[in-house]
């Protein structure tokens, strides 16, 4: 009877792991549902940089002076030709007036130097040397004859030495007068080293001149391109100086 019992308990306990096994199988697998929402997935990146103009000028003072005026600001937008800045340029203008002077007064002393003798100076001039001449040939064709008497025996050999003494005066008298002459024609035509003289003298002045005016011109700086202010190194009322950024 026992042995009955316990062969029925092992069926009834096969038969349910049996049962147990087709259920598993049969119920599938148990998984866990999510909802997904969109979104953006991005990537942040920090990182540090300087950025470089492309055309970049470093603004000079042109000469020494006092800025009257800046005009620009830091940070400030320009246009190429606008007015940053301006420097006082008195004393500039004052050296150009004297310059100006000077080389006035230089062309007045080249025109009083060329102005020569007056034309009746030189006219008068030529008489003289026409009559020194006619005074050698007189004294000259004196000579002569005395010469000729000498040989004769006419005439003593002292008539002869005054004779030719006459001559030699007359002759030094005309060189004298030709002289005269040539210095008053040189005095109205300058020679060429005169000229070069004077020349050399206004050259100079006017390179001076022309490099103030050239200075004076840079008095008011302009902006050379269309740009930002980067950096300013002055103030107005600060005296700047030449080459001082």
């Amino acid at each position: 009877m026992k042995k009955k019992f316990l062969i029925g308990g092992i069926l009834l306990a096969a038969a349910v792991l049996v049962l147990a096994g087709v259920y598993s199988t049969s119920a599938g697998i148990k998984v866990e549902v999510l909802e997904v929402q969109p979104g953006t997935i991005a990537t942040h990146i920090e990182e540090e940089g300087k950025i470089v103009p492309q055309v970049e000028y470093s603004l000079h003072a042109p000469f020494t002076g006092e800025l009257l005026e800046l005009a620009a600001r830091e940070g400030q937008t320009v246009q190429k030709g606008d007015l940053l800045a301006v420097i006082d340029a008195a004393e500039l203008d004052y050296q150009l007036r004297h310059l100006a002077a000077q080389l006035k007064a230089l062309q007045g002393e080249e025109a009083q130097t060329y102005q020569g003798p007056p034309e009746a100076q030189i006219s008068s001039q030529e008489l003289l040397v026409e009559q020194a001449r006619l005074d050698f040939a007189a004294a000259e064709k004196e000579w002569d004859r005395i010469r000729q008497l000498y040989d004769e025996g006419a005439v003593t050999a002292q008539d002869l030495e005054e004779a030719e003494n006459r001559m030699h005066s007359a002759r030094i008298n005309l060189q004298r007068q030709l002289e005269a002459l040539r210095l008053l024609e040189e005095t109205s035509s300058p020679s060429p080293e005169s000229r070069q003289y004077y020349a050399g003298r206004k050259e100079a002045s006017q390179a001076q001149i022309d490099l103030l005016e050239h200075q004076l011109g840079k008095s008011r700086i302009m902006a050379p391109i269309d740009g930002v202010v980067a950096q300013l190194t002055v103030r107005e009322g600060d005296l700047v100086a030449f080459g001082e950024p």
